[in-house]
This record gives structure tokens, C-alpha cells and sequence, in this order.
């Protein structure tokens, strides 16, 4: 299973939950699994807020994942995408 850390880094883990890691005192590290993010962005996508998206068990906080978003140019363009799908769930009627 792949994870995200604060860093954006991906790692390999066999676990199937979030877990933190203290490098130092003051440093702690959250990993996630990839599919907490696809489903984050999914539900964002679908019409949730962030805030809703972000409190589904085991998720970044809003924080972390604008954090993230702000930093690295894929996710943040997977996010743009989810935003416009997440306007069109909302608002666009067919």
C-alpha cells in the first residue's frame, strides 16, 4: 500500500491505517494511505466540502491537505479538477 507524508513523499507500508512517527520531539510525521487522498479528492469531487471530505476516518486534517496542495503541483491539480467537478455536482443542473 502506498502512503503520503507530510512531506509528499510516497513510502510502501503494509498497513492499512494511519500511523505518526516522531522524528524528533517536535517533528512527529503522519503517514496516510494513497486511497484516503483518492477518497478525499472523490469526495470533494462529488460535492463535499473539504471540511466533510477531511473528516472521514483516518484523513488529513484541512490544514495538512492544503499543506500538501500548496507544495506539490500534481495534487494540487488533481484538487483544481476536484473543484470544478465538486461546482458542477453542486450548482450545474442537466
Amino acid at each position: 500500500m502506498q502512503w503520503i507524508t507530510n512531506d509528499n513523499e510516497t513510502v510502501v507500508s503494509p498497513l492499512d491505517q494511519s500511523l505518526t512517527m516522531h522524528i524528533d520531539d517536535e517533528s512527529p510525521m503522519t503517514l496516510w494511505p494513497q486511497p484516503v487522498i483518492e477518497a478525499v479528492l472523490a469526495d470533494i469531487a462529488a460535492g463535499a466540502s473539504v471540511e466533510r471530505a477531511c473528516a472521514r476516518p483516518g484523513a488529513p486534517s484541512r490544514a495538512t491537505l492544503f499543506r500538501w496542495i500548496g507544495s506539490n503541483a500534481d495534487l494540487a491539480a488533481r484538487y483544481a479538477d476536484a473543484v470544478r467537478e465538486q461546482v458542477h455536482a453542486r450548482y450545474v443542473k442537466e
